[in-house]
């Protein structure tokens, strides 16, 4: 029905979705799947999705599989079995870095936090809130900011059970120049995805170290590899507020450590961007959507070496 209202020519296909790989096959719609998703292959379910999603891309006959970043974009290889030379990974537009160098956390007994992305558990929400209460019983008064969609009286329930409502502020959705802003206010940028979350490379990783705040990213695989942990950011482990909190006090109490993150966050910054810039990808699909120039194969993940 959906396909009938709007009379699609084309399909950019920014979920795996089966049902709508399906109908563009059936209706011969040109489509580019352009995901944001690390895929993992745990459990028959998760097999078996994968296979259903493998078999409905292949026969899409899509140009090439586009993915964000180069975790994510591996994982179509090394998961979804498909081939490298027709695997495009993507990224977003360069954001301006800030270009002071921040020296350390402005009040050691109150540091500030911010968060921006979906308020879920499986982002880690709640980890944040156990780890400002952890916090609070050594004697640091962390406040964080949330800034993002939906629902939130149950996490100031939960702040509240927690006694640290005074130390957390919902701001639902703001727009992205304030989020930046937030960044760079605050002396953390946390991003503190869960495993159970399927991304890529977040945008908050590239605006949080463009910011010149430290950096505190989960272990979530799809962050594995690309920034060097107590150089460019500060690693904990994933749905673990207490190893959370144990980075939030490293930073807060070494003034070297802090600073060095925020000096080298201009050079990790750089270093992300891998791929395609989404617009051109886009660009490039709609002028030739049967690949004919061959800009797959300049783009795709085996002209880039890997």
């Amino acid at each position: 029905a959906l396909f009938e209202e709007l009379g699609a020519t084309h399909l950019v296909l920014r979920t795996p979705h089966v049902g709508f790989l399906t109908e563009a096959t059936r209706r011969r719609i040109p489509v580019l799947p352009s995901f944001a998703d690390i895929f993992s292959s745990s459990g028959f379910r998760g097999r078996y999705r994968n296979l259903r999603l493998r078999r409905a891309l292949i026969q899409s006959k899509a140009p090439c599989f586009a993915n964000h970043s180069l975790n994510a974009s591996l994982s179509l290889n090394e998961i979804l079995n498909l081939p490298r030379d027709m695997i495009v990974p993507w990224d977003w537009t360069r954001i301006p870095v800030v270009n002071q160098t921040k020296s350390q956390v402005l009040d050691t007994s109150m540091p500030t936090a911010f968060f921006a992305g979906k308020i879920s558990a499986d982002k880690g929400v709640g980890d944040c809130l156990e780890a400002i209460a952890l916090l609070r019983r050594s004697n640091v008064e962390l406040k964080m900011s949330f800034a993002g969609p939906g629902e939130v009286s149950g996490w100031m329930n939960r702040a509240a059970q927690l006694g640290i409502t005074k130390q957390v502020k919902f701001m639902g959705v703001i727009a992205n120049s304030e989020v930046r802003n937030q960044m760079y206010k605050n002396d953390f940028v946390v991003v503190p995805s869960r495993h159970s979350y399927s991304e890529g490379l977040p945008n908050t990783i590239y605006e949080g170290l463009a910011s010149r705040s430290a950096l505190i990213i989960s272990d979530h695989p799809a962050f594995a590899g690309r920034l060097k942990p107590d150089k460019e950011c500060l690693v904990f482990k994933a749905a673990d507020p207490e190893s959370l909190a144990a980075s939030i006090q490293r930073g807060t109490k070494d003034n070297l450590l802090y600073e060095q993150l925020s000096r080298n966050s201009v050079d990790a910054h750089d270093q992300l961007y891998l791929g395609v810039e989404w617009t051109s990808l886009v660009s490039s699909f709609i002028k030739d959507p049967t690949n004919r120039t061959s800009w797959v194969e300049q783009s795709s993940l085996k002209s880039l070496g890997y």
